[in-house]
């Protein structure tokens, strides 16, 4: 048996595309600044409105399918990031 690099390659470019289209629709899903995520239409961090994780699922016809979930705070709270 022999070891393909190419198609392991392949393989490898297909996976990175599926994932930074991903990262880019739950970037867009976002209406702040977060991180590492800016936004230049929406330049402020928003921790009273943005606090939560953005979950994606591939949908019966191929587009992602967005679940928005609450944080779970366990060390922090809103009050205390401000002041971070």
């Amino acid at each position: 048996m022999t070891y393909n690099m190419a198609w392991n390659e392949w393989i490898n470019l297909l996976n990175m595309l599926d994932v930074s289209k991903m990262v880019a629709h739950s970037a867009t899903h976002r209406k702040e600044t977060r991180g590492a995520h800016a936004r230049e239409d929406f330049p402020d961090q928003d921790d009273k409105n943005g606090l939560f994780n953005i979950f994606l699922t591939k949908g019966e016809n191929g587009q992602p399918v967005i679940q928005k979930q609450p944080s779970d705070l366990k060390y922090m709270k809103p009050e205390d990031l401000v002041n971070a």
